[in-house]
């Protein structure tokens, strides 16, 4: 069952006009459903949620609405050439990067991924993998 709490009433006696069904675009396609398995089309499909930090292209950058001295979110693109796929389901994990850093689970929320099974985070590597070297985005 779905309750709108006393925040959420607020909102909406105060802001009528951002009612979130108001700023969906209803008539924007779906995206395709894709059958879950170790494959890159499904890790493609999972790491949708990537490029709001990681930009379209998962080149890395600025994140959206963050300041400008907030940290870059990294170039993904690189990572499938500098990673082992253990090294990267290990950082997805534990948060501890190969090179001896933890991840600020603020910044980049490695502790959501970490409750994903093998076989998502195995299609996210096929993914990452399969991507084209890009340039950083600034």
């Amino acid at each position: 069952e779905t309750n709108l709490g006393p925040l959420g009433r607020i909102l909406i006696l105060v802001e009528k006009d951002i009612l979130p069904a108001q700023v969906i675009d209803h008539a924007a396609p779906r995206p395709v459903s894709v059958p879950p398995g170790v494959t890159k089309e499904y890790g493609e499909y999972l790491a949708t949620v990537c490029a709001a930090c990681h930009g379209d292209h998962l080149s890395g950058g600025a994140v959206p609405g963050e300041s400008p001295s907030a940290p870059k979110a990294a170039n993904l693109t690189t990572l499938g050439q500098s990673w082992s796929e253990r090294e990267f389901v290990q950082v997805l994990r534990t948060g501890a990067t190969p090179y001896g850093k933890q991840l600020d689970p603020e910044i980049m929320p490695w502790n959501r991924f970490s409750l994903l099974d093998d076989n998502e985070l195995q299609a996210i590597w096929l993914f990452i993998r399969s991507l084209e070297p890009r340039e950083f985005e600034k």
